[in-house]
């Protein structure tokens, strides 16, 4: 934090440090900060793992099926409620 690398962020449940300048943080030596370096495998892994499931996501074609069942119900669910027959208020 002191050499404007990262910046610390205190929420009311958390505190937690956020990369402010990513040239800086390349430019830590790697034998001062163990802590620091696992910290930033475990997200690059994190980001890895979230990229590959979205690109299997799209890949796949499953994204696409679910947004065509979802409009297939949006339309039959029109078409009922066109079909019904409207309450009379004065009953």
């Amino acid at each position: 934090e002191d050499l404007g690398a990262v910046s610390l962020v205190q929420s009311a449940y958390e505190t937690h440090v956020e990369i402010s300048d990513h040239l800086k943080v390349e430019e830590l030596p790697e034998e001062d900060g163990p802590a620091i370096s696992e910290d930033l495998k475990d997200f690059d892994q994190k980001k890895k793992a979230e990229a590959e499931r979205m690109a299997n996501l799209f890949d796949s074609g499953e994204h696409e099926q679910k947004r065509q069942e979802k409009l297939k119900q949006m339309g039959d669910d029109l078409d009922d409620f066109k079909r019904r027959k409207p309450k009379n208020p004065f009953d």
